[in-house]
């Protein structure tokens, strides 16, 4: 009997029902108090109520009980502007436009969720009443609040040189009673080139702006209560229990990230040719992180938010327009975007460093992805190897080498010949944590889109295709072990594993009964691909002056173009402190396709 997961056509037979209702609503009012000068104050309001059911049948399941479950969420926010606005120009060559106001917002979020097993049946006693079992059941309340008072001013001279400065100062319940508020100044500066006399002779520029600026944001990456002491309801011995489940840190600050900007935008060949070049110098400091403390600290799962380090990162963006086509009937738009990024820590706490290999200092005991210092974050973290072990008397030789440093095996005491040979980093004898190292990036070289917009009369053809070139992934179905993974089996080197006929081969022999293999570059593959985002066909109908129609078809994901063996390169785990470059799914993105017809009176 298969132990593993439903297949997506026995999927189809769960049920899941979503109930939202939402009511958002904004009362303002303003008041002209002098030439120029203006009040104004707005009340907004988000309330949303979610209401889920859903039923499994019991076919579904290994033990052959449904189960189903009700989740009921609650959410609102108010947010109070007060704002004064100041325009004034004089003289023709001077222009200001300032404000200066103050903000307050509030959200609140309750949740209640109750499981239940073992239904009478799969077709018409699946409501929640109709359990014999409560499985399970618990229920949330969090609350944030955000005060904030701001001033920008911008002032144009001539129309060709510009300046804005502004200053935030921000105080968030997310953070400790020590450290609520912060401070972010920021200010910007452009010229305007193509206004200026010594740029008339050069007829082929439309536009021509030099921008540069600098300014600090707060990052507030916490949830309600993250910087205090939580506990849980549990029970110990058969006894109602109170649970440390949440260290809390009153000292907790904003992050805080300070960037340079130095750009230009252009128009040419009588606006032919469109875009910008920037680039661009980015310090983060107090980063935000969740320390998770060893469960043989706590006998459990414990966790602290906490700032620990810094770090850089370097760009330049680059985006064009062009307009390639344009006549009577036919327009073809070609627009491409080109980042490169490259990002670095630079300093870490040392308190709860990981072990590893490595001098520096390393953040991230429990995950393939980790901070180090003067790497790029999310560098992956793991093994380096020599080859793969051929026969038993290498393994004799190491695990000599091994008790001559005071260790009983070298790696463990089921070495076998076909396995990887793991390189002892710190030279101690014996393989563990603290060999690891260094051993990818996850960073691309580059990345960005291209789209076409190409039109012929009534018709239009729409295409948005996505790339990247260059960084790491990990598909951690490369090496895979027996058993315990028979219903998934997906081995990406199944032809090309080590055997007595096959010494020459890539990847490690496959035994029954080994263990989970340890994070090597085996598993690191290049993420580099090419993608048809989105397609869109269009026909305008011609109607009337009054009532416009477009009948169209579009479809999104057609193809990618990839040498990754997983699902998909794109995605990203987004619960992840690090990076999350690693297969997130069962299943590859769906594709889909679509008609309609749209009416606009």
């Amino acid at each position: 009997m298969s132990s593993g997961s439903a297949n997506p056509v026995a999927n189809t037979y769960k049920k899941d029902h979503d109930n939202i209702y939402r009511i958002m609503g904004t009362v303002y009012g303003e008041i002209d108090i002098w030439k120029g000068l203006r009040f104004r104050s707005s009340l907004s309001g988000n309330l949303q109520f979610t209401e889920n059911t859903s039923f499994s049948p019991s076919f579904l399941s290994t033990r052959n009980e449904a189960s189903g479950s009700e989740f009921h969420y609650k959410y609102s926010k108010t947010v109070f502007d007060n704002t004064l606005n100041y325009n004034y120009e004089f003289n023709k060559n001077h222009a200001i436009d300032a404000v200066a106001g103050v903000s307050f917002e509030r959200g609140i979020n309750r949740t209640t969720r109750v499981s239940g097993q073992t239904y009478p049946d799969d077709d018409i006693y699946i409501n929640l009443g109709s359990a014999a079992n409560i499985s399970s059941w618990g229920n949330s309340y969090g609350a944030t609040g955000l005060f904030s008072s701001f001033a920008r001013i911008n002032y144009k001279l001539m129309d060709r040189y510009l300046f804005t400065f502004t200053g935030r100062y921000d105080g968030s319940s997310m953070f400790g009673s020590n450290n609520r508020y912060g401070f972010f100044p920021s200010g910007a500066i452009a010229w305007r080139l193509s206004k200026e006399n010594f740029m008339k002779e050069l007829t082929f520029v439309n536009d021509l702006k030099l921008r540069a600026s600098v300014g600090t944001t707060g990052t507030q990456n916490l949830s309600s209560f993250s910087n205090r002491d939580l506990y849980e309801s549990g029970s110990y011995n058969n006894l109602s229990a109170i649970i440390h489940k949440q260290v809390g840190n009153r000292d907790i600050r904003w992050e805080k990230s300070t960037q340079y900007d130095l750009g230009l935008d252009f128009a040419l060949f009588d606006y032919r040719l469109t875009g910008s070049i920037s680039g661009y110098i980015k310090d983060t400091k107090d980063l935000i992180w969740g320390f998770d403390f060893p469960p043989s600290a706590t006998g459990g799962s414990m966790q602290m938010n906490r700032n620990i380090g810094a770090l850089t990162n370097r760009g330049i963006e680059i985006n064009l327009v062009g307009r390639v086509l344009a006549t009577k009937d036919w327009n073809l738009d070609l627009t491409l975007n080109v980042s490169h990024n490259k990002n670095k820590v630079t300093t870490l706490v040392e308190e709860g460093r990981a072990q590893s290999a490595m001098d520096v200092v390393v953040q991230g005991s429990y995950t393939d992805q980790v901070l180090a210092v003067g790497y790029p974050m999310g560098a992956f973290h793991g093994y380096e190897y020599t080859g793969i072990i051929q026969d038993q008397a290498r393994i004799d030789e190491l695990n000599a080498y091994a008790k001559s440093k005071g260790q009983s095996y070298y790696d463990g005491n089921s070495l076998k010949p076909g396995h990887l040979e793991i390189k002892d980093i710190n030279g101690d004898g014996i393989i563990n944590y603290n060999d690891r190292v260094i051993i990818g990036n996850p960073d691309p070289d580059l990345f960005g889109g291209l789209t076409a917009n190409l039109s012929y009369k009534q018709f239009g053809l729409f295409a948005n295709f996505g790339y990247q070139i260059g960084g790491l992934k990990i598909y951690n179905k490369t090496l895979q072990n027996l058993p315990g993974q028979l219903t998934g089996l997906v081995d990406y080197g199944l032809n090309d594993r080590w055997s007595d006929t096959n010494k020459e081969a890539k990847y490690p022999a496959l035994y029954i009964g080994d263990g989970v293999p340890r994070l090597t570059d085996h598993e690191l593959f290049d993420a580099s691909f090419f993608r048809l985002q989105e397609v869109r066909l269009t026909y305008n109908l011609p109607l009337n002056k009054v009532i416009k129609g477009q009948v169209f078809i579009s479809a999104t994901n057609l193809f990618t173009i990839t040498s990754y063996p997983g699902t998909d390169p794109a995605t990203v785990n987004s619960n992840s402190n690090y990076g999350g470059n690693y297969e997130t799914s069962t299943y590859p993105g769906f594709r889909s396709f679509s008609a309609g017809l749209k009416i606009n009176l």
